[in-house]
């Protein structure tokens, strides 16, 4: 769910956090945190980790493209141990 304020020059938005809170960010942060999560469902972990770290960079303080990027993380050490055990 995203909330518009558009009473200043910076729009900002309100996405719900993985606690299930809201957060306020900047659009290009929940932009590229989008795309981000866009990516990884289609299987393009690498393009989706550098999405990531670009809403990282837009909002350090944002929760959720650092959250999302744990999750890839921990899903490409689940496949290397699946493929190393074979």
């Amino acid at each position: 769910l995203l909330l518009a304020d558009t009473t200043s020059k910076n729009i900002t938005v309100a996405e719900q956090t993985p606690n299930g809170q809201y957060q306020n960010t900047n659009l290009k942060a929940a932009a590229y945190n989008t795309l981000g999560v866009m990516a990884a469902a289609q299987k393009k972990y690498q393009e989706a980790l550098q999405l990531f770290e670009k809403s990282n960079q837009a909002d350090a303080l944002f929760v959720n493209p650092k959250a999302n990027a744990e999750v890839i993380k921990k899903e490409q050490e689940k496949a290397k141990k699946g493929l190393n055990s074979k």
